[in-house]
């Protein structure tokens, strides 16, 4: 058993700098890290993955390869769904009920069968892999983004299969009650996830494993802020990010001054046929972007600026990023949509100076970091 975990470990953490390396060029990079990133940025992922890997450590035998392999297969799949667009309800939900389950399996070293096993966490995995798919930014590359949140996941198995080895190795007296501890901390984290309604779940578990004992979680959820409260912080992180940026396209993972913002304004993009007039009035009025395509088409467009600003002119190089953004990527989907793009879109651009076509410039002269392939 011990073997065969060495292996799995090894394989997770060969697996990833071998696949990044695979995948060159500015526009992979950017996907792969974005997809790589999406796993490690909520405690409610991490955990449930490294659960999985000490369920499939108490297993052991095949289950040691066989349940981490049907999670990573079935969240693959799952993501293809989700970026295409299928829509699966109680998502959220599902991630958090996936800590509260496999933490109490992990509690309770749950003995089944291996395909038990792999059922129960080829279930969960739809919803996580559901989340990944639907959050890909626009501006990155399908294929180099779900290499990256794979890797990440095969990684936080790993570990999860490492501990649940070393864990083992410390005798029944000793292990016993340190997987109880470690699964009941997951469940009890799971549930502060599952009852929070504004998004700010995974922080509340932090801070109630950090200051408090299993034994105070009612009066620890009573201090919850309530959900206007939670709101108005949360549109007030956006104001402020409006005021210095001038615009309120934020990205997925950006953090003002420690807030989660991108991930607020995710769900309240989510949630826009839930909003009640005051609070969509109060969005509207500073230009918020309800549209995931708009949103990225409106980075793009300020990337653009950015750029000509810099440079002097829009041709922009065909692997070029600026900023978060893919613009030589963004570039070439404009002029692809040329004919088909709404009057208002196409008038900014021409105001812009981009050029249709594509060519080079017909005056002037181009550095030799410039004079790379066009876009």
């Amino acid at each position: 058993m011990i073997r065969s975990a060495l292996r799995f470990c090894a394989f997770a953490i060969a697996f990833l700098p071998g696949t990044a390396s695979a995948h060159i060029g500015a526009g992979d990079a950017h996907g792969f890290i974005h997809g790589f990133s999406h796993p490690l940025s909520g405690i409610d992922h991490i955990l449930a993955m490294v659960a999985v890997g000490l369920f499939a450590a108490h297993l052991g035998g095949r289950a040691l390869w066989l349940v981490p392999s049907t999670f990573i297969s079935v969240m693959a799949l799952a993501g293809i769904a989700g970026t295409a667009g299928v829509e699966l309800p109680f998502v959220e939900i599902g991630i958090g009920m996936s800590v509260v389950v496999l933490g109490l399996v992990v509690a309770f070293q749950l003995n089944v069968s291996t395909l038990v096993a792999m059922s129960l966490v080829g279930f969960f995995a739809i919803f996580h892999g559901h989340a990944h798919g639907a959050e890909m930014p626009e501006s990155v590359f399908g294929l180099t983004y779900g290499i990256g949140f794979i890797c990440a996941t095969a990684l936080l198995h790993g570990i999860g299969v490492g501990l649940g080895v070393a864990v083992g190795k410390a005798g029944e007296a000793y292990s016993r009650p340190i997987v109880q501890i470690g699964g009941g901390a997951m469940a009890i984290v799971g549930l502060l996830i599952l009852i929070s309604s504004d998004g700010t779940g995974a922080l509340a578990a932090v801070q109630f494993l950090h200051s408090t004992s299993a034994i105070q979680l009612p009066n620890t959820v009573s201090k919850r802020p309530p959900p206007e409260e939670a709101w108005n912080k949360g549109f007030a992180m956006l104001l402020a990010f409006k005021e210095r940026e001038g615009h309120c396209c934020v990205l997925r993972d950006h953090r003002e001054k420690g807030y989660r913002l991108g991930q607020w304004v995710a769900v309240q993009r989510y949630n826009q046929d839930n909003h009640d007039d005051w609070r969509r009035a109060q969005l509207d009025k500073i230009g918020f972007v309800w549209s995931e395509l708009d949103r990225w088409w409106e980075e793009g467009f300020e990337a653009l600026k950015a750029f000509k600003s810099r440079e002097g002119h829009c041709y922009v190089p065909a692997v070029h990023i600026e900023g978060d953004v893919n613009l030589g990527y963004w570039v070439r989907v404009q002029r692809r949509q040329e004919n088909k793009m709404n009057s208002e879109r196409k008038r900014r651009l021409n105001e812009i100076g981009l050029a249709w076509n594509g060519g080079r410039p017909l005056v002037g002269k181009l550095t030799a970091r410039q004079s790379v392939e066009i876009s």
